[in-house]
């Protein structure tokens, strides 16, 4: 298990390790990403960090090592959740898009780095060029 330390400005969560699949990977949000996204993208982006980001990271449909357009060895935790958040002020929850998934990126130090709604695959729920786009399926 890789041990990362508890730093100043960031929380901790775990998150399921690719390598065994158990839930033991510890990762760290920054509040002042989180403050900034709140600022940029309203309180939907609130919601998405307390309830979509924890069902990425613990119950994801797949999870992608190497993110090559960041070009980092970093992972991509990706679920598809029933709901999506919407409002800037008045957070209303509407259905998924079915062609959406959420991605989760984490970089190599066990950092989340982005979250997102991406394209994806109708048959798969896996993001549109996943193949490309990542090194490999870890899990």
């Amino acid at each position: 298990m890789m041990s990362i330390p508890v730093r100043s400005g960031y929380r901790e969560t775990l998150a399921i390790n690719p390598d065994g699949g158990r839930l033991d990977r510890k990762i760290l949000i920054s509040y002042n990403q989180l403050d900034f996204l709140i600022r940029r993208r309203g309180e939907s982006a609130h919601r998405e960090a307390i309830e979509l980001i924890p069902m990425a990271l613990r119950k994801p449909t797949a999870i992608f090592e190497g993110i090559r357009d960041q070009g980092i060895k970093g992972l991509c935790y990706v679920c598809l959740p029933e709901c999506r958040y919407t409002g800037r002020t008045d957070v209303v929850s509407q259905p998924r898009e079915s062609n959406r998934c959420f991605c989760v990126y984490v970089d190599d130090d066990g950092v989340i780095i982005e979250w997102r709604w991406d394209e994806c695959d109708g048959k798969t729920g896996f993001p549109l060029a996943y193949e490309t786009r990542f090194v490999r399926r870890a899990l």
